[in-house]
């Protein structure tokens, strides 16, 4: 039994290890210097996925059009791998600092 569960765990990391992503860098959006009062917003494609980064200061990510409040936090230097449904294309941000950046890039 032990031995068919380290044999499944090896193979999944192996899967992993070798899944590739293609960032479609032409296909990005940038929510710049994210306010303390929330920031402007911008639309994502619904069904795409993302790469978003988060860079310069921790930000909050936010599901629609102000984000005077609310949302998700995230500390600088998130890496994560996002799928847009259909009823969350709009995003907007905001950071204390006002100097916190969330970048999306399309991925296949």
């Amino acid at each position: 039994m032990r031995r068919a569960f380290l044999a499944l765990v090896v193979a999944l990391v192996a899967s992993v290890a070798t899944a590739q992503i293609t960032l479609m860098t032409g296909l990005r959006t940038e929510l710049t210097d994210c306010a303390a009062g929330g920031s402007g917003s911008s639309t994502l494609t619904s069904g795409q996925k993302y790469l978003m980064r988060v860079t310069d200061s921790d930000a909050f990510l936010c599901f629609a059009a102000t984000c005077a409040s609310g949302g998700e936090k995230f500390p600088v230097g998130t890496l994560v791998l996002l799928r847009v449904n259909s009823e969350q294309t709009t995003v907007s941000c905001r950071s204390s600092a006002s100097t916190g950046d969330i970048i999306f890039t399309s991925v296949q």
